[in-house]
C-alpha cells in the first residue's frame, strides 16, 4: 500500500446507502486508480456485512487494491480483507493486527494532533484526520481542522496521512499542499452515478495540486 502514489482513499457505505452493485463499484474503483477501498458499513446485520465484505474483496483483488473493513476487525478476518479502519473506542491497534495477522493494514481515525502520535507510536500504518471540511455524511462531528494541523501532522508523522470530510476535486488542493498522503472520500464519489469518471476526477485533482506545488517551488 502506497497512498502517495496512490492518493484517493475510496469509501463504498454499502449496498443500502450507496450502489448496490458491490463489483461494479470495487472495479470502478480499482480502474480509476484508487490506493486503498474501505468498505464502511452502517445498516446490514452482520451476516449480510460479510457477505458484501467478501465480494468487495474478491472483485479488488485482481488488482492488488487492499480492501479494508470499518471498525470491524472480525468482520475484516473473515472477509479475507487486508485489514481494517479503527475509531477511537474500536479495538487497539496492537490487538486489532494481532487478530488480523502479519501484513494486515490498520488505519485510525483521529481528531488531535495527540491522538495521531498515539495512534503513530501503537503501530498504525495510517492516520486519517478529519473533518477537513463540513461534512453531512456522518452526524455530530467536530469542526473542521486547520490546515495548519495537517500541515504540522504530515510534516512529522512517519506513517501516511489521510484527509477526510466534505472533500472533492473543488477543494482538495489545500489538503494536499499541507502534504497530506491521500484524501478519502465518500459523497463525491457518488454525486451522478459514474463512480469510475467521479474517482479518476479525483485522483487527476490531486495531481494537478502536486505538479502545481512543484512548479511554486521551483519558482
Amino acid at each position: 500500500m502506497n497512498l502517495r502514489e496512490r492518493p484517493l482513499y475510496a469509501i463504498y457505505p454499502g449496498p443500502a446507502d450507496g450502489p448496490a452493485d458491490v463489483e461494479a463499484v470495487m472495479q470502478a474503483f480499482c480502474r480509476a486508480g484508487a490506493g486503498i477501498i474501505q468498505y464502511r458499513e452502517k445498516r446490514l446485520r452482520d451476516g449480510e456485512c460479510l457477505a458484501v465484505a467478501r465480494r468487495a474483496v474478491a472483485a479488488a483483488r485482481p488488482w492488488n487494491v487492499p480492501v479494508v473493513m470499518n471498525d470491524r476487525a472480525d468482520l475484516a478476518r473473515l472477509s479475507q480483507a487486508h485489514g481494517v479502519h479503527l475509531g477511537q473506542e474500536d479495538l487497539p491497534v496492537e490487538a486489532a493486527k494481532g487478530l488480523l495477522g502479519p501484513g494486515s493494514v490498520v488505519g485510525v481515525s483521529v481528531d488531535t494532533a495527540s491522538e495521531a502520535d498515539a495512534a503513530a507510536e501503537a503501530g498504525a500504518d495510517y492516520v486519517s484526520l478529519g473533518p477537513a471540511y463540513p461534512t453531512t455524511t456522518k452526524r455530530d462531528v467536530p469542526s473542521p481542522r486547520s490546515l495548519d494541523l495537517y500541515r504540522q501532522l504530515a510534516q512529522r508523522l512517519d506513517v501516511p496521512l489521510v484527509a477526510i470530510g466534505g472533500i472533492d476535486e473543488e477543494n482538495l488542493a489545500p489538503l494536499v499542499d499541507a502534504g497530506v498522503a491521500a484524501v478519502a472520500v465518500i459523497s463525491a464519489l457518488y454525486r451522478d452515478g459514474e463512480v469510475e469518471a467521479r474517482a479518476r476526477a479525483l485522483v487527476e485533482a490531486v495531481r494537478r495540486a502536486r505538479t502545481s506545488d512543484q512548479e511554486q517551488d521551483r519558482t
